[in-house]
């Protein structure tokens, strides 16, 4: 006897933005102020508080971190709830700006 093989779609692991575009709602309002609010002007803002060319590389960038004291407050997390948040909760991780392997 023979068995046939089920038709079934493999599944494909999405890279990049597009993964949020399919889980993320337009609804949410992390979604609603991104939308209407550009954080670019923080970083502008803030410029003259980095260097250049002394120390390490800015990787939490005033911009990211602004973001992050808005998810904080809507929420009411704590430093450390906020920290799970930015590494599990894939809302958090989209308007922060970090990739979806990214940690916190």
């Amino acid at each position: 006897m023979m068995f046939s093989i089920p038709n079934s779609r493999q599944t494909t692991f999405i890279h990049g933005p597009t993964v949020y575009e399919k889980l993320i709602s337009e609804n949410h309002i992390l979604y609603q102020i991104n939308k209407l609010i550009d954080f670019s002007f923080v970083n502008i803002a803030c410029s003259d508080f980095y260097s250049l060319d002394k120390g390490r590389p800015v990787k939490n960038t005033p911009e990211m971190m602004i973001r992050s004291a808005i998810v904080q407050y809507l929420n009411d997390y704590s430093d450390k709830q906020m920290e799970q948040s930015a590494r599990y909760d894939i809302i958090t991780k989209w308007f922060l700006g970090l990739s979806i392997e990214d940690k916190s």
